[in-house]
C-alpha cells in the first residue's frame, strides 16, 4: 500500500510539473508564441473560404487553431485598438478572410496580393456575410 502511495505521489509531482511547463512557463517565451517560426500549410483564401462555404463542420474540424499561411488581394485593412487588421477578398463576395495581426503594421495596399500568417479560430457569419476569422497575424509576404 506504502508502495502505490508513493509511486502516485511522484506521479502527481510529475504531472504538475509538466502542468505548469505547458500551461504557464512555455506561453511566456518568445519562440514559443512566435508565429513567423512556425510552420503553416500554404492555402489561397479562396479555398479557404470555399471549404467553409461548402461544409463548416468538416472545415472547423479541419482548420480550427491550426496555422496556414493565406495568400490573397487585400480588401481593407485598417487599425482597431492599436492592432492593424486585414480583409482578404475571395471569389465568393459574401465570405471574406479577417486578420487580427499580431502587431501594428502600416496600412496594407489595397488591391494588393499579399500572404499573411496565422491561426484559424472558425468562421463568422452574420446572415449578409461572413468571415473566416484569424488571430495572431503576421505578414509573411507583401
Amino acid at each position: 500500500m506504502k508502495k502505490i502511495l508513493k509511486y502516485v505521489l511522484i506521479l502527481g509531482i510529475i504531472g504538475a510539473v509538466c502542468g505548469w511547463l505547458f500551461g504557464f512557463y512555455l506561453p511566456t517565451k518568445p519562440w514559443y508564441n512566435d508565429m513567423k517560426a512556425k510552420k503553416g500549410e500554404a492555402m489561397t483564401a479562396d479555398s479557404l473560404a470555399q471549404a467553409f462555404k461548402t461544409n463548416e463542420q468538416i472545415a472547423n474540424t479541419n482548420f480550427n487553431l491550426k496555422v496556414f499561411d493565406v495568400t490573397g488581394e487585400v480588401k481593407d485593412s485598417k487599425i482597431e485598438n492599436g492592432k492593424t487588421t486585414v480583409t482578404l477578398k475571395t471569389t465568393d463576395s459574401t465570405i471574406f478572410v479577417y486578420f487580427a495581426l499580431r502587431d501594428s503594421v502600416e496600412l496594407l495596399p489595397i488591391a494588393k496580393t499579399i500572404t499573411l500568417k496565422g491561426k484559424c479560430t472558425g468562421y463568422l457569419n452574420d446572415g449578409f456575410e461572413g468571415n473566416v476569422q484569424f488571430i495572431d497575424g503576421v505578414v509573411n509576404k507583401k
